[in-house]
């Protein structure tokens, strides 16, 4: 009898769990600088709590991004990192930083997504200013990989803006 009990709470508390699932939207971004690095990531994000401009920053628990991965790319196309900076709509980097307007499709604003600690890459600025690529020196220091005063693109082939 216990054995029976156990197994119908265990269903009732799947159940539960499964009848209202987060309803995310996936966006993919990139960026090519002046020299030919790049960085390539994604995000996502909760519809039901995002409004029409997303804006993040900081370690911890985030308002609307469930998640988000970005990796650095050599100007050969060989892999440099990966960073996940949002897991489980929890963000891990102190320096964290992001804007997205969901009506444009567009990043906007001041990023600042990937490694934080020595040897580690980074991008980081103002999007359609003075973005750059950076990596971390041994004395917390910032050396500059490369530049662009483009911009980093999102796109989502699902969704038209």
């Amino acid at each position: 009898m216990k054995r029976i009990f156990l197994l119908g709470f265990l269903t009732l508390i799947f159940t539960v769990v499964n009848v209202s699932p987060v309803q995310a939207e996936k966006i993919n971004f990139q960026w090519r600088g002046e020299v030919g690095y790049t960085a390539k990531g994604f995000f996502t994000y909760d519809e039901t709590k995002a409004g029409e401009k997303i804006k993040e920053a900081g370690k911890g628990q985030m308002r609307v991004l469930q998640s988000l991965s970005v990796s650095f790319y050599d100007p050969l196309g060989n892999r440099l990192a990966g960073y996940d900076n949002v897991v489980g709509g929890e963000s891990t980097g102190e320096y964290f930083g992001f804007n997205y307007d969901r009506s444009t499709g567009k990043l906007f604003g001041t990023i600042d997504l990937g490694g934080e600690s020595p040897g580690e890459i980074y991008i980081k600025g103002e999007i359609k200013d003075k973005l750059s690529l950076y990596q971390v020196g041994s004395a917390y220091t910032e050396i500059s990989l490369d530049r662009d005063r483009g911009t980093l693109t999102a796109s989502n082939p699902d969704r038209e803006y």
